[in-house]
């Protein structure tokens, strides 16, 4: 788990289709997950609700590594 930069926190804000108003989300930056931190999290909570939240996170990075795979100018490396 990392805490996001205030530019990535800002670049978040400003991709959310929502208008949001001055000061209408939090002053604190937000943390994020990678992805075998959310794995080491799904060994801690057992919840059906949990684990079922897990396994369709762990599937969207799944995809987006196929993703960025097949179209590496997403990142600037050429195959």
């Amino acid at each position: 788990m990392f805490e996001l930069s205030r530019e990535e926190y800002q670049e978040i804000i400003r991709s959310q289709n929502a208008t949001l108003e001055q000061g209408a989300y939090s002053r604190y930056l937000p943390f994020a997950f990678t992805e075998h931190g959310l794995l080491m999290l799904s060994n801690v909570l057992k919840s059906e609700r949990a684990i079922s939240m897990t396994i369709r996170i762990i599937d969207v990075f799944v995809k987006m590594r196929e993703m960025l795979a097949n179209h590496t100018e997403l990142y600037g490396i050429r195959r």
